[in-house]
């Protein structure tokens, strides 16, 4: 995924934001989300794709490695690049690709994806890390079901949590100006470096209000 040097050429659109994968997911129905997610939120998911695969070819170390991260290898003839995976004690495991972001929680029994360009994310059909997954057509999953709209809701905050946690470890172990470098070559920033951890975190913290007052001020 995020290795740079020896991803393939569609990868590599995908990851520098060139082009999409075309009809690769379902579009999830947004309705559950609020009204003014529709545009910048699934802008800076885009732009923190961009900070992840930054981070760990940027001196002094991989961040993801340093983190605890595992690295994958593509075993697929013809695609090259890697993913990066770690589950927590918890029973939290994230997986990221240069297109998007598998998030389970196997104390909620659930799983959902993110693909780089758009924050509503979908059900995965599994809760096993799809490590030998290289394109989000081979993935299982579906548009949130109205049923699943709760269970959706919290894995989306606990994940956009996540992304502010990442941003404030950024921030305390690389040097002052390291973010601010990387979005000077990202030509479509949206937040800027100093205030990404706490854009992630407000947003987490909006999903978290009863649903009733969050649809009354979106």
């Amino acid at each position: 995924m995020f290795e740079l040097s020896s991803i393939t050429e569609t990868v590599g659109q995908w990851w520098n934001g060139t082009s999409r994968p075309s009809n690769a997911t379902a579009r999830s129905s947004d309705s559950w989300l609020p009204a003014h997610w529709r545009q910048i939120p699934s802008r800076l998911l885009d732009q923190q794709f961009w900070c992840f695969g930054q981070d760990i070819v940027q001196a002094p170390r991989n961040a993801l490695l340093e983190l605890g991260f595992t690295r994958h290898r593509s075993s697929v003839p013809r695609k090259d690049g890697s993913c990066y995976s770690v589950t927590t004690r918890a029973g939290v495991s994230i997986l990221l690709w240069g297109f998007g972001v598998f998030y389970c929680d196997r104390s909620l029994g659930s799983a959902i994806l993110l693909v780089r360009d758009n924050i509503c994310p979908l059900s995965v059909e599994q809760l096993q890390l799809p490590i030998n997954v290289w394109d989000p057509h081979d993935l299982p999953k579906h548009p949130v079901r109205e049923s699943e709209v709760p269970v959706a809701r919290q894995l989306l905050s606990d994940l956009l949590h996540w992304f502010s946690q990442y941003e404030s470890w950024i921030a305390a172990h690389r040097d002052s100006g390291h973010r601010a470098r990387i979005l000077q070559d990202w030509r479509r920033v949206v937040v800027p470096a100093e205030t990404m951890s706490a854009t992630w975190q407000s947003l987490s913290d909006e999903l978290q209000l009863p649903q009733p007052e969050r649809l009354a001020t979106a």
